[in-house]
């Protein structure tokens, strides 16, 4: 069976004032249980950023004023590209005019969580009943892996020492590699697991989601890595080792380090 993906991204961004001070109260805070609330005299141009970009799935994230977009899928990896692009240049376009400041950035902020650029990708080998870009038949159960998305995993994982100036290209985005803080710190993979570097999440269709790369790396680049990495371990039958359960940088676990 010929093999056809279709990918997916999440991109994380801090909103600030023009000189940088936070739009959220950092006292109501306590990560990650609980969201920062946003400042009275912010929520006005929040909401008009927002509904500038209505268009687009955004989010709340972690850090105090951290969001996320999420990209509608695409079978096309230089449209998805295109999309991530376009709206960094849309979403400040639209900051400035609110008197708001987007950074996009891999690590803006020292002690809050950074920013990552999660890339999904997705075959109709992981599904064999079939997967449809908009809709159509999912597979019953996310449980047991097949041997396709396992071969997917394992070609991410021998890849990504060789990728890593792609994923982290600056030494700011090297920052954002720290345990707690929801970022992937070794090159290992888990079921729903935030701490990993390849997670499979529980929603359908099955996907994995590669989480190591900055927001600041160049989306094209990233996207074509891991689609690479994904085919290559299809294609050579590359057999991931076993998943992390719990945290990944736990001491437990002698695995290879991100950096």
């Amino acid at each position: 069976m010929k093999n056809s993906y279709i990918l997916g991204a999440e991109l994380e961004f801090y909103i600030s004032t023009q000189d940088g001070n936070f739009i959220a109260d950092l006292s109501t805070g306590k990560y990650p249980q609980k969201r920062y609330q946003i400042l009275p005299e912010y929520s006005a141009a929040l909401e008009d950023f927002v509904a500038d970009l209505k268009d687009y799935s955004i989010v709340a994230e972690d850090g105090p004023g951290q969001f996320e977009v999420n990209f509608q899928p695409e079978q096309d990896a230089k449209k998805l590209a295109k999309a991530i692009e376009d709206f960094k240049s849309l979403a400040r376009e639209k900051a400035e005019s609110r008197g708001l400041l987007l950074h996009f950035t891999a690590k803006p902020f020292a002690e809050f969580p950074g920013n990552g650029l999660h890339i999904h990708y997705s075959s109709n080998l992981f599904d064999p009943y079939g997967l449809e870009l908009n809709g159509g038949v999912m597979t019953p159960k996310v449980d047991p892996e097949n041997d396709y998305i396992l071969w997917a995993i394992g070609g991410c994982l021998e890849k990504m020492a060789n990728d890593i100036g792609v994923f982290l290209p600056t030494e700011e985005s090297k920052k954002r590699i720290l345990p707690w803080l929801n970022a992937p710190t070794k090159i290992c993979w888990g079921k729903n697991n935030r701490s990993v570097a390849i997670r499979i999440p529980d929603k359908k269709p099955k996907r994995l989601e590669h989480r190591v790369a900055g927001a600041d790396a160049d989306a094209g680049s990233v996207i074509a890595a891991v689609v690479a990495a994904c085919e290559y371990g299809i294609e050579n039958m590359i057999e991931p080792p076993e998943a992390i359960f719990g945290n990944a940088w736990d001491e437990k676990y002698e695995i290879i380090s991100l950096l």
